[in-house]
């Protein structure tokens, strides 16, 4: 089983958004998020997230690409046949 360490300062990619992780509520188990587009707050259940990150609704994401817009997989395999 893997396991997941939701930290300070690490970014995912969540509903179509990159986000900052702000926090990890230890007491109440709660996941504080950052948009970085716009700095939008949301606060997600621990649990939540991680049935996110196993359904893959919730990825990390290294911090290099935190900045760039997400494209999804299927935009990517066109870009990728428009280019051969």
């Amino acid at each position: 089983m893997s396991s997941y360490q939701f930290s300070y300062g690490h970014y995912v990619a969540y509903q179509g958004s990159v986000w900052e992780i702000e926090s990890l509520d230890p007491k109440t188990k709660i996941l504080k998020l950052s948009r970085t587009t716009d700095a939008l707050k949301i606060s997600i259940p621990y649990s939540e997230a991680l049935g996110h990150l196993v359904n893959n609704q919730l990825k990390f994401i290294d911090p290099e690409t935190a900045t760039k817009p997400l494209i999804t997989a299927e935009q990517r395999a066109l870009a990728d046949f428009s280019t051969k």
